[in-house]
């Protein structure tokens, strides 16, 4: 896929102001490296993510002579052999059966990572979806993409994307009563869509599960993924979430036109549905209200929300 120019220069009006006053108080700071202006981008599966994130990494560089490097939250999970363990550990949690959600990252290592922004030479890790039948691994330490500055080589912009970037964890009383409520809804969308792609699925997971993933997040928003490692977000959501299984299948039947292999329409709504109570969990904070606090009533917004429909096309944008 490819995105419409229109939502670049969108993106751009958005990000660059920002980046510029970023660098201008960096200026005034006494430090060998200076923090690279740190953008977050959070988009459904499906919904474009990795290909919003390198087009726009292009046009900061091409358009305005930034230096730029894109992460995925998906490069930090954990190597094969702990996934494998967290796996054992939690048989009866459907949710950690595969890589993907919270709990499933390497913390330390992500950590690792942005304490390496301000520190000098950035190593950029990455994760081999292919290896062990699919199950994947991380790649060698020394296959691993390295950022090293220099005053002529100043990093300025990570954009740092990820399926559930600007999740916020529930209190207990809250996450509690979410997953009462879903227990006296059918299992149908909520738009009385074809009840083939289900919106709500908390009713199918123990609430100890979900404490479980809860928890998990609660301690990320406390590390890496807490707001104040980051000074924007671009957020890429839709106006029905099933079509988050519409986006997965499209994709799936591509892979199988190129590849001749790929999984089938059932494989992915089941795929799908392992990540769906996180969506109907905590989408609805990051659509209400900006994963990075503003700093006054006067300041500028610090996030910027894309509404996809069916086709990918971009129905609004929003600043938060």
């Amino acid at each position: 896929m490819s995105v419409p120019n229109n939502a670049i220069q969108e993106m751009l009006s958005f990000v660059v102001p920002r980046v510029q006053a970023h660098h201008a108080k960096w200026q005034h700071q006494q430090t060998e490296f200076h923090r690279p202006f740190l953008l977050a981008l959070s988009g459904l599966q499906g919904s474009g993510k990795s290909t919003y994130a390198s087009q726009l990494a292009l046009a900061l560089e091409h358009e305005h002579h930034f230096r730029v490097i894109v992460c995925s939250l998906d490069d930090f999970y954990h190597d094969h052999d702990t996934l494998v363990k967290i796996k054992n550990q939690n048989r009866d949690n459907g949710l950690l059966q595969v890589r993907g959600q919270p709990g499933t990252h390497d913390e330390a290592l992500v950590s690792q990572f942005f304490e390496s922004l301000t520190a000098g030479i950035v190593k950029i890790p990455a994760f081999d979806k292919s290896r062990f039948q699919g199950q994947g691994d991380r790649v060698p330490e020394e296959d691993w993409k390295v950022f090293v500055p220099s005053v002529d080589n100043v990093l300025d912009i990570v954009i740092f994307e990820g399926w559930c970037m600007g999740f916020k964890s529930l209190e207990k009383d809250e996450l509690e009563q979410k997953w009462e409520s879903a227990q006296k809804e059918p299992q149908t969308t909520r738009l009385s869509e074809d009840a083939t792609f289900p919106t709500n699925t908390l009713q199918n997971h123990p609430l100890h599960n979900l404490e479980i993933i809860n928890d998990n997040l609660r301690r990320y928003n406390t590390t890496f993924m807490n707001p104040a490692n980051f000074d924007s977000l671009i957020h890429l959501d839709t106006e029905e979430l099933a079509n988050v299984y519409r986006w997965r299948v499209e994709q799936e039947h591509n892979l199988w036109k190129v590849k001749g292999t790929g999984m089938t329409d059932a494989s992915v709504i089941q795929f799908v549905q392992d990540y769906m109570p996180a969506y109907e969990l905590y989408l609805e904070e990051l659509q209400r209200k900006p994963f990075i606090p503003r700093g006054s009533e006067t300041a500028s917004s610090t996030q910027l929300r894309l509404v996809l429909d069916r086709d990918r096309s971009v129905l609004k944008y929003e600043e938060l």
